[in-house]
């Protein structure tokens, strides 16, 4: 969780971006395969600081229901968490 539990609409905890980071270098030091989801607060912004951190499973709720297109929205979000994955996989870091 990336925010505290309970109601839709809060602000992301940023000190949770350390923990995806964690999560990150222990699946890839073991050579582990699960996925690393954040749950709450996740906007464009933060979704791009969390694909960077190592997630790759994001849960948006607020953000993207309150957008007129939906579908545009989920777009737009995906294609900035695919471009911090590159950017991931270029620097070797994932």
């Amino acid at each position: 969780m990336t925010v505290h539990p309970g109601f839709g609409g809060q602000s992301f905890i940023y000190e949770t971006l350390p923990k995806v980071q964690q999560a990150r270098e222990w699946r890839e030091h073991r050579h582990l395969h699960y996925h690393i989801g954040v749950d709450g607060g996740v906007d464009f912004k933060t979704a791009a600081d969390c694909a960077h951190a190592g997630a790759d499973a994001f849960i948006s709720g607020t953000t993207l229901f309150h957008k007129r297109n939906l579908a545009a929205a989920v777009k737009r979000m995906r294609k900035i968490v695919e471009e911090q994955q590159t950017v991931l996989t270029t620097h070797g870091l994932e």
